[in-house]
């Protein structure tokens, strides 16, 4: 019986993963997912997974990373008092709805159409990424319940579709709602969670056709869970500390760099396939 190279090579992918997204993630202070699932789609088809089943893995099972991380996060932030919880009591329900329906749509459209979607979630966080130090939002700023609901109704869809905690756009949504930057990002630590849980649920009991890595339940790959979590989570902290040591210019600079190179490889993969 021939020995099956991908037995090694897919943890070896998912070690390497880890570690790249947890250095960058740390380094620019964004969430893992973004960096994640193209490298994981992408290192899977390189194994011989179909591309689209390559991509419908990467996002399930990066989504299912991020309960572990999340909640981690959530805990440490509520021992500092510093999530608002009227606002996130108001927003699960919502963000939950979301996470539902986003992971039902991402099971049934193409890679192509996920890709499109990071690509312009790039475009959005070069442009915030840019533009945050110019951007003046009255502090009293607070749009109605209905308004808020559809907000947090479209970070749980976007978030579940593409893989990626709710943080990112959570944190640019409390800003503009005129949250303190601190508490926002507390507050929007709980949304992740949010999002991972149902979807992860939901990805669990989606089968796909053809190929898919051994041992994947549903579309996640449980030893990604295993290998990628820990990993992330040592590299980001090394990441971190490597921020302190770059200047503002220059990490700016770089972040822009690596999610145009991002934007630009989804955007291949979205003409090639």
């Amino acid at each position: 019986m021939p020995f099956d190279l991908s037995l090694i090579a897919i943890p070896a992918l998912l070690l390497i993963v880890g570690g790249l997204a947890g250095t960058l993630a740390g380094l620019f202070g964004v969430g893992g997912g973004i960096i994640m699932v193209p490298m994981l789609s992408s290192g899977l088809a390189m194994l011989g997974t179909q591309h689209d089943t390559a991509m419908h893995v990467a996002v399930a099972t990066s989504l299912a990373t991020i309960i572990p991380t999340s909640l981690m996060s959530f805990r440490t932030h509520m021992k500092q008092g510093s999530v608002d919880t009227a606002i996130l009591r108001e927003a699960v329900t919502w963000i939950v709805l979301g996470a539902m329906a986003g992971s039902f749509i991402a099971s049934q459209i193409s890679a192509k159409y996920i890709s499109l979607f990071f690509v312009g979630l790039c475009g959005f966080m070069i442009w915030h990424y840019l533009a945050k130090d110019h951007l003046n939002v009255a502090p009293s700023f607070m749009p109605g319940p209905i308004v808020r609901g559809v907000l947090c109704l479209g970070i749980g869809l976007f978030s579940s579709i593409m893989g990626i905690g709710g943080g990112v756009l959570g944190v640019v949504m409390l800003t503009a709602f005129g949250l303190p930057i601190h508490r926002a990002v507390s507050t929007a630590a709980a949304f992740g969670l949010i999002v991972a849980v149902p979807s992860t649920i939901i990805n669990a009991l989606h089968e796909v056709e053809g190929f898919v890595p051994f041992g994947t339940i549903g579309t996640i790959h449980p030893l990604g869970i295993l290998l990628l979590t820990p990993t992330a989570m040592i590299m980001a902290r090394i990441g971190a500390r490597w921020a302190h040591k770059i200047s503002a210019k220059k990490l700016k600079g770089a972040f822009v760099i690596l999610i145009s190179i991002i934007g630009a490889k989804m955007l291949i993969s979205t003409l090639m396939f």
